[in-house]
């Protein structure tokens, strides 16, 4: 059952970078790399087991930190608000110019592929089979009963979180769109099946 999960898991999360990458409307590259990684360590966990699953949470990690603190940069230059025009021709102080929304990410979005980064590092985490079980059962042995426990009940959450974000406004608009809803949900049941594949 939890092999089926952990399989049934990577459909969403395949389609949710899809979703990202139909996206034309904001420039999305570091959040479509985040879903891009997740989803490469599914495959890699779930069944290739090329690199330690330690190996993919210290990246994932990094990669939540990297892009925190490029969109954090990125918030900031939207609040300064604006882009100086130079006014060669003009005796007034140079004109400023709003960043158009359309070219940056909405928050939620931003919010969500970083949290989405350290659940399923957490989830990696939870995966590495104990060294004290057989062989054969390995696969169904996380590092330990309680926190197998937290991370499921992390990814559950992750989930619930993802479904709620994909019904409200989005900075300043009414609704997202389907795509940023496709994405959202998508990627919150990737996230929750793999949490109740641990507890399967």
């Amino acid at each position: 059952m939890g092999e089926i999960l952990h399989l049934g898991a990577l459909a969403p999360a395949a389609i949710g970078a899809c979703c990202i990458a139909a996206d034309r409307r904001r420039a999305r590259a570091p959040e479509l790399a985040a879903s891009v990684l997740m989803l490469v360590a599914m495959l890699d966990v779930v069944l290739w087991g090329v690199v330690a699953p330690a190996a993919w949470a210290a990246v994932l990690i990094v990669a939540a930190i990297g892009l925190a603190a490029l969109r954090g940069r990125a918030a900031r230059v939207r609040a300064g608000a604006s882009v100086p025009v130079p006014a060669a021709r003009v005796p007034v102080p140079a004109a400023r110019v709003p960043v158009p929304a359309a070219r940056v990410p909405s928050t939620i979005m931003t919010v969500h592929a970083t949290l989405g980064l350290v659940v399923m590092a957490t989830l990696v985490l939870a995966m590495i089979p104990d060294a004290s079980a057989p062989v054969a059962a390995a696969a169904h042995h996380s590092t330990g009963a309680p926190f197998g426990l937290v991370a499921a009940a992390s990814a559950l959450l992750f989930g619930l979180v993802s479904v709620i974000a994909a019904g409200t406004p989005h900075d300043g608009e009414a609704r997202a769109s389907v795509l940023e809803r496709g994405q959202l949900i998508a990627m919150g049941a990737s996230t929750a099946a793999m949490g109740v594949a641990l507890l399967a």
